[in-house]
């Protein structure tokens, strides 16, 4: 199969402006635990949202434009080390310990409680978009990446995303992206077990409300423990309606910090149930509540790989800032932070040859 430059930017641009219309999604919801009923944004809009899971990408795209394809995973610690302002959770365990000294893999493993949660594999388009058509690339540079401040299903999570990601530009069907994801990863993991877990109940007829149930059982999540119920006191008064909310009690405790194993579970949901519909898709993740914002997000961003920017529907086009607003970068003019989805489409298109050769 071969894709044209035009189509290429057109799936790449799709990519980013999915992964911004998912963020910002479902960023009023996550850390709250629930079953909700939304189908479009619950916040004003008008002005970007800063996502950590967008942002972050811009250091991995200014190393590969400074340094080439041979960047591994000890340059981009360094780059890690410079440009990333965040010092909570894995990111800044990270930092910490490349900093004394301790390099990738163990500074990602090392007095790291938060190693197994969901930092790395929301930051992967950047390289699906890089290695298009290239899982085994993909899934080698996502490797790298997530080494720096993750571990086991942390690193596991991220390879599994980055080559269904990337074998997405050629690839349309939900079953063999997922097939092809899980042949990079162990078979023993729980990265696995959450994605076939999820796989099976879509197949066995479960409603989506009930596949949540039974992943976040088998693999509890922490995220909904940190905000509780959601209360949008906020929300609501700006918004037409309030989002139906169906309490749920009965999930059991979870290990902080063990996350990404549901959380790649959730994203299946959005997208078997939402049967490649990127509107109720990106929803159905969102409803799941946990850390929403990450699992929209990433669904957005993958379907927007299959669909293009072309395909993306206006309401959702049209309903999301395209400009990039971020909140854990050091900026200087190494960094070049761009504006907007389409100037970071630019540069990454202008990448692709340096790495795929």
């Amino acid at each position: 199969m071969k894709l044209n430059y035009k189509e290429y930017k057109n799936k790449v641009k799709g990519c980013f402006l999915g992964k911004n219309i998912g963020g910002t999604l479902g960023a009023p919801f996550e850390c709250y635990r629930g079953v909700y009923d939304i189908d479009f944004f619950m916040q004003d809009v008008s002005s970007p949202v800063p996502n950590d899971d967008l942002d972050l990408q811009l250091v991995w795209l200014s190393a590969i434009e400074h340094e080439g394809k041979n960047v591994d995973s000890r340059v981009l610690a360094e780059y890690w080390e410079n440009y990333v302002s965040a010092v909570i959770s894995e990111y800044g365990t990270g930092k910490n310990n490349f900093a004394m000294g301790i390099m990738p893999p163990l500074s990602g493993y090392m007095r790291n409680e938060n190693r197994e949660s969901n930092g790395a594999w929301i930051r992967t388009e950047i390289w699906a978009c890089l290695c298009a058509g290239n899982p085994a690339l993909a899934a080698t540079y996502a490797y790298y990446d997530a080494c720096v401040d993750h571990s086991g299903e942390g690193i596991y999570s991220a390879v599994f995303i980055a080559a269904a990601e990337s074998a997405a530009f050629f690839e349309s069907d939900a079953n063999e992206l997922i097939n092809i994801g899980l042949s990079y990863i162990p078979k023993d993991c729980a990265t696995r077990g959450s994605a076939e877990l999820v796989r099976n109940c879509f197949e066995m007829g479960d409603s989506w409300q009930t596949a949540r149930k039974k992943l976040l059982t088998a693999y509890p999540s922490s995220f909904g423990e940190i905000g509780g119920e959601w209360q949008g006191t906020e929300l609501v008064a700006a918004c037409e309606k309030c989002p139906a909310q169906q309490k749920d009690k009965d999930i059991p405790a979870a290990t902080h910090g063990y996350d990404a194993p549901a959380h790649v579970g959730i994203v299946l949901i959005g997208w078997l149930w939402g049967g490649g519909d990127f509107g109720k898709s990106i929803c159905l993740a969102t409803n799941c509540g946990e850390d929403t914002d990450c699992t929209a997000g990433t669904l957005g961003a993958l379907l927007g790989i299959i669909l293009g920017e072309n395909g993306l529907p206006q309401k959702w086009k049209k309903g999301c800032s395209e400009k990039i607003a971020t909140c854990t970068l050091r900026h200087d003019l190494l960094l070049g932070a761009p504006a907007t989805v389409s100037e970071l489409c630019d540069r990454v298109v202008k990448q692709f040859p340096v790495v795929s050769s």
